[in-house]
Parts: structure tokens; C-alpha cells; sequence
């Protein structure tokens, strides 16, 4: 424990942090513990969807497409919720 110096701490401390963001990115952002499904073959897939689709987060983040994961899920959320009002305004008159 003596050799373990601070720079070798903050080396693990990344490495642990980049563990953590993956798995909140993935869990999170991909969904992968949402499924409605009980076979083997259907979990397996779905959680391979998923792993593909962080594959493309992290492929458009390192490209600088997005700048960061939670910016797509942001984007594509507030794309949708505006076509859903635009579409559905002539029958929302009791809202403000």
C-alpha cells in the first residue's frame, strides 16, 4: 500500500468513474433494463440492441456529433413532444 501513490489513485479513480458512466449511460439512456419480454433469446437480444445503441452514442460523442449521451436522449424527447403539441393544439383549448 505504500507504493500506491496519488497519481495511481486518480488513474483508478478514472478508470472506476468511466465504469460508472458506462453503466448509467447504458441503463439510463439505452434502456436496457426497460424490456417486456421473458424469453431467453428476446432478453438477449434487446440487451444487444442496447449495447449497439451506446456503440453509436459513444461513436457520435467521440466524432463530436453530440456532446455527451444525455444531449441525443434530450434532443429526440423535445422533437417528439413538440410534433405530439402541434399536432393535438385544436384540442388542447383548456390549456394555458
Amino acid at each position: 500500500m505504500q507504493a500506491f501513490t496519488r497519481s495511481d489513485f486518480e488513474n483508478l479513480h478514472n478508470q472506476h468513474y468511466g465504469i460508472e458512466a458506462y453503466h448509467r449511460i447504458l441503463k439510463q439512456v439505452c434502456n436496457v433494463e426497460h424490456f417486456h419480454v421473458r424469453t431467453q433469446v428476446a432478453i438477449r437480444n434487446h440487451i444487444f440492441c442496447a449495447l449497439c445503441g451506446y456503440i453509436q452514442l459513444e461513436t457520435a460523442r467521440v466524432k463530436g456529433v453530440i456532446a455527451n449521451h444525455y444531449e441525443f436522449q434530450r434532443t429526440l424527447f423535445l422533437e417528439i413532444i413538440g410534433k405530439f403539441i402541434r399536432e393535438h393544439i385544436d384540442q388542447m383549448v383548456f390549456v394555458n
